[in-house]
């Protein structure tokens, strides 16, 4: 264009001088596709054509020329170049890039590129978005999946060079349909696979090959009973992205990640391993967050599960599993009327062979709230038949049974107890009532024990609320069908109707060092910190704190310390205990059993009383403890010193009467009247037990 020279302005329009001035020299600094004579048209800096072409280019003539591709291909041994003629040689420190760049894939396809020529893409789709690193180099004829490779005119394939990203696929963010990019991405063998949007697909994806997927994107069905993302091979890991289905109504299948060996019922399962799933979140499913089936060492950490109808995060015969750190809520009802925060079990409609118990699980520090569903059975952590469990450090709220260990069916009857599990450090709030705090039970038929849940350490948990309220045969922490249970330093309060509930048939327990603060119930007569409860109970109960503190909790609060009904088969040893705010009516005693209960200074109140003797009659002393006992005790008499001068001989008779729960009479005389001549005091010591 002609160059452009500024007029000066005068008068009112002079102020715009300035600015006539600045735009004369931006045109000035200008490229101009069609300058004028003389006009300066040459570059001062690099000229960045950011991928694109510079097109019909003509053949070189001076020295500073380009070559085109086609000049090169046509070159013979002998030419005339520049006006000279002879043998053509490019010297070998000259590489010349034979890469071609296309706009798109489908114009690619369409070419007749050569063998080892190197290719690039802007984009996808025609007039789609800029895709980065749609990279080819071209090679023989071979099997293509058309997403990733993709077949030239000319029979060649046009094969990626690396593949890290799902739009290099094809993917298409939603509302589009991407379920065949995105498989054809999960299928290829890559080591990574970067999802960085919110990509749809209404059939179930797998992921057969080892891989990282990660990215910070989503994966979205509008199909509700798929599982979005099926991982069938070992070594694979999701870090970072989302999956959102449709709705949380139960509907079986419908899933966020299934991470599955193999089923070979009835021979043994096939295992995956290394299965890690970090970073992700889960959504609005129907059946699960997460299911792993047949896995080994593998993880689910740190993720988001909230609005699913069944479980959150489970497992179906694991082996070394890590469940940490995780927030999961509101999971609703599936079917049948069950719900979970966490489970990691074992499919119980066959053998153990074909599906095992799951072993080395660690649950810790996970938050779980707001598991219900309409049979009261919403369960915040559970196991059934597991072995070798560690479920610490959790925050369990508002689930209608908190932590549950049980037993596994085989055929439909219970047959698999659980083993060495240790449940410690958790803190558990149920207010509503609806079932346990912590359950503890073996597998039990009818009143038979088929197979013992053994070794269980119930310790330092914080538990606020649990059992069924109205319903005298359940407690907060219930124990039934065990060996070796120990619950030990928890702080249980504000439960109903019982805090511990011992149900039969639990061997060589141990309740040591709890303290069980204000059980309360509107309807029970039984609100007790401590109830056993059925037939087959061994083990001691000792060093624990009953505290009565809030009367205003319901009609009946902490009426019992402890309760032990009439029951066979007990050995019982119970061991000092204390207690805060007991009375006349709170925190008593009740041994409803004649025998199979040892009782060793469970309370005591010991002291001394002087009791002045006559040479006439009987004296009655009355003793009043300082404190109230939780029932009538057994009292032991001792006397000090000499009861008479000169009379040592004569030792008085000591007698009780009138014990009660404060106190009682005691009853001296001397020995012998018909020789006693003086009067004095002695000192009776007394030690009052239960």
């Amino acid at each position: 264009m002609t160059t452009y020279t500024r007029n000066t302005l005068s008068g009112s329009l002079a102020p715009i001088n300035n600015e006539l001035e600045k735009i004369e020299v931006s045109l000035r600094e200008k490229l101009d596709r069609n300058p004028s004579v003389a006009q300066s048209n040459e570059m001062l800096d690099d000229l960045d054509m950011n991928s694109n072409r510079i097109i019909n280019y003509p053949n070189a003539v001076n020295d500073s020329d380009l070559i085109t591709k086609g000049q090169v291909a046509s070159l013979a041994p002998v030419q005339t170049v520049n006006g000279q003629t002879g043998n053509v040689s490019i010297p070998t420190q000259i590489q010349i890039d034979n890469g071609v760049v296309f706009d798109n894939i489908a114009e690619m396809k369409s070419s007749s590129l050569e063998i080892g020529q190197l290719v690039k893409c802007k984009r996808y789709y025609v007039l789609g978005e800029l895709v980065e690193g749609l990279e080819f180099e071209i090679q023989a004829t071979q099997v293509v999946d058309g997403f990733i490779d993709h077949a030239l005119s000319n029979g060649n394939v046009a094969k990626i060079v690396e593949l890290n990203n799902v739009k290099q696929a094809g993917a298409s963010p939603s509302p589009i349909d991407s379920r065949l990019p995105l498989q054809a991405a999960l299928d290829y063998d890559t080591v990574s696979l970067e999802i960085d949007d919110t990509y749809l697909t209404t059939v179930e994806l797998v992921c057969p090959v080892p891989k990282l997927i990660f990215g910070g994107g989503a994966l979205a069905t509008t199909t509700n009973n798929i599982k979005i993302l099926k991982i069938t091979s070992s070594d694979v890991t999701v870090d970072g992205i989302s999956f959102a289905g449709v709705s949380d109504t139960f509907v079986s299948g419908a899933m966020g990640i299934n991470a599955t060996g193999v089923n070979n019922n009835p021979a043994a399962p096939t295992y995956i391993n290394n299965i890690n799933i970090v970073n992700c979140k889960f959504t609005t499913l129907g059946e699960y967050g997460v299911l792993f089936a047949y896995c080994k060492d593998s993880k689910a950490q740190n993720n988001k599960v909230d609005t699913v109808g069944y479980g959150g995060i489970c497992g179906i015969s694991c082996e070394d599993i890590d469940i940490s750190k995780n927030t999961i809520k509101n999971i609703t009802q599936g079917s049948p009327l069950d719900a979970y925060g966490i489970f990691v079990d074992r499919l119980e409609q066959n053998t153990e062979v074909s599906n095992p118990r799951s072993f080395r699980v660690n649950i810790t520090d996970n938050f779980i709230q707001n598991v219900t569903c309409s049979g009261n059975n919403g369960q915040g952590i559970d196991t059934h038949g597991g072995v070798d469990f560690v479920i610490k450090g959790n925050i369990v709220s508002d689930c209608q049974k908190s932590i549950f260990i049980t037993s596994s069916n085989i055929s439909g009857t219970a047959a698999l107890g659980s083993f060495n599990i240790n449940i410690s450090d958790n803190v558990i709030k149920n207010t509503a009532q609806e079932g346990e705090g912590i359950f503890v039970g073996g597998a039990i038929v009818g009143s038979s024990v088929i197979e013992y849940t053994e070794n269980v350490v119930v310790s330092n948990n914080v538990v606020i609320g649990g059992g069924v309220a109205g319903a005298t045969t359940t407690g907060s922490v219930t124990i039934q069908g065990t060996k070796n249970v120990v619950i030990t330093g928890n702080n249980i309060s504000n439960c109903s109707p019982n805090a511990v509930y011992l149900n039969f048939n639990n061997l060589s327990f141990s309740v040591t060092g709890n303290s069980i603060k204000d059980p309360f119930d509107d309807v029970s007569g039984i609100v007790a910190c401590i109830y056993v409860d059925g037939d087959n109970q061994q083990g001691s109960i000792k060093d624990n704190t009953f505290i009565f503190d809030d009367a205003g909790l319901g009609t009946n609060v902490a009426l019992q310390c402890m309760r032990i009904d009439n029951q066979t088969g007990l050995d019982i040893e119970l061991g000092r205990c204390y207690f805060s705010g007991i009375d006349a009516t709170h925190l008593q005693f009740v041994q409803l059993a004649s025998t199979g209960v040892s009782v060793s200074g469970f309370s005591q109140a010991t002291g001394s009383q002087i009791v002045s003797l006559t040479n006439t009659s009987s004296v009655i002393q009355a003793v009043v403890f300082n404190r109230r006992l939780p029932s009538i005790p057994v009292i032991t008499l001792s006397r000090e010193g000499t009861p008479i001068p000169n009379t040592v001989a004569k030792a008085p008779i000591l007698e009780v009467s009138s014990v009660t729960a404060t106190g009682f009479n005691i009853i001296a005389r001397p020995y012998d009247l018909t020789t006693f001549g003086g009067a004095g005091d002695i000192t009776v010591n007394y030690s009052a037990s239960i």
